[in-house]
């Protein structure tokens, strides 16, 4: 009986932390998409969940990477990250260009990423995520030598 109890409590409590932390990703991922969507405030041409955000170029990868929602509306880019819950939102009207690469702010990656430049005012930036098919992202940016935007 002392063995089977040994076992259990550890078995147990490592299974109530699995559901504590899932449950704790489950509402960011829920508070990042009500963001992201009072951002949009109307219809959403084009969302990505996940997308997994490599960092501002500026940062040169000095800063956290993470999975949030990628959101293209009429008139803004906006990626709301669920850790830390932090916004990014870039006015359409700023974004100078879009393409794909296979590495950014000093990272290497073995798949394509979505990567976008724009005007900040202070100069220019750019930032990249992997999202699931970044040639429908480029063409609804409407980036040069982007295969037409698809139904």
């Amino acid at each position: 009986m002392v063995e089977f109890l040994l076992i259990l409590v550890p078995v147990g409590g490592v299974a109530l932390l699995v559901a504590v932390l899932i449950g704790s990703l489950r509402r960011r991922a829920r508070a990042a998409a009500r963001r992201a969507a009072m951002h949009a405030g109307g219809a959403v041409p084009l969302l990505s969940e996940p997308a997994n955000y490599m960092g501002r170029e500026s940062r040169r990868g000095r800063e956290i990477r993470g999975n949030g929602r990628l959101v293209l509306t009429g008139d803004l880019l906006v990626f709301a990250m669920y850790v830390p819950a932090r916004d990014l939102v870039i006015p359409r009207d700023a974004i100078t260009a879009a393409d794909t690469a296979r590495g950014h702010a000093g990272r290497r990656v073995g798949r394509p990423l979505l990567r976008v430049a724009w005007d900040e005012g202070g100069g220019p930036e750019r930032v990249a995520w992997w999202v699931r098919e970044p040639d429908r992202w480029l063409a609804a940016l409407g980036a040069p030598g982007a295969p037409p935007a698809g139904p």
